[in-house]
């Protein structure tokens, strides 16, 4: 019967096949939850096993090579990095009219609606990503593809430090972050198990071509 050790196993080969630096950062991931953290180190510990699991999560599409997983356009923080600049050649506009459309000049329109393109073509792109990960058919509104999205928003949260400090109370626990990660290792699992499979389908699928081509110039 195979075992949580098993499975974090096999995980650990996979990822080092198909791209090292994921390997490391599961290891590192797996080896601080498996240690205590010093007094007032319990946050920055939470960070750094959260951010390992964030990294491996969005970065398996594009180590499976996974079709759409480059961003395929303008990220939407280089438009809010031109933000400030055009706003603030235009000193007398006021974005917090108590109106109900607060009209505003053309070319902060234009970046608006760009900034708004791109955002949704990211999330998007992430969707899509995901939904070839763990659907035959792309499905992007699969129960899979939410509860991995659910999963990478959570190690998202925590990869992060927020603007004020956390309560001590707020900090998710040691069996949180085992049943967060167990949940992504289990959808992990399962992409590796798939990805097996269909190399092994493959493979013999070539063979058998290999022995039909290999039959055909002997006979002919």
């Amino acid at each position: 019967m195979s075992t949580s050790e098993d499975r974090q196993a096999r995980i650990t080969d996979w990822l080092e096949e198909k791209r090292p630096d994921l390997a490391s950062m599961y290891r590192a991931a797996r080896e601080l939850l498996a240690s205590a953290s010093e007094p007032g180190d319990e946050r920055s510990r939470v960070s750094h096993i959260c951010h390992s699991m964030r990294e491996i999560m969005n970065r398996l599409p594009s180590a499976l090579g996974i079709a759409g997983a480059a961003s395929g356009g303008p990220r939407s923080s280089t438009h809010v990095r031109k933000l400030p600049a055009l706003v603030a050649r235009f000193p007398n506009l006021d974005l917090l009219q108590e109106v109900e459309n607060v009209p505003v000049p053309r070319e902060l329109a234009a970046l608006l609606d760009e900034l708004v393109r791109a955002a949704a073509a990211e999330d998007g792109r992430v969707a899509a990503n995901v939904a070839a990960l763990l659907t035959d058919d792309g499905n992007t509104n699969h129960p899979a593809v939410r509860e991995w999205r659910d999963i990478t928003d959570f190690f998202v949260k925590w990869a992060h430090l927020h603007d004020e400090q956390s309560d001590p109370e707020s900090i998710p626990s040691d069996d949180d972050l085992r049943r967060w990660i167990d949940l992504a290792e289990t959808l992990m699992d399962g992409i590796r198990a798939e990805f097996f499979d269909s190399l092994h389908a493959i493979e013999d699928l070539l063979a058998e071509a290999n022995q039909l081509n290999g039959g055909g110039e002997v006979g002919g």
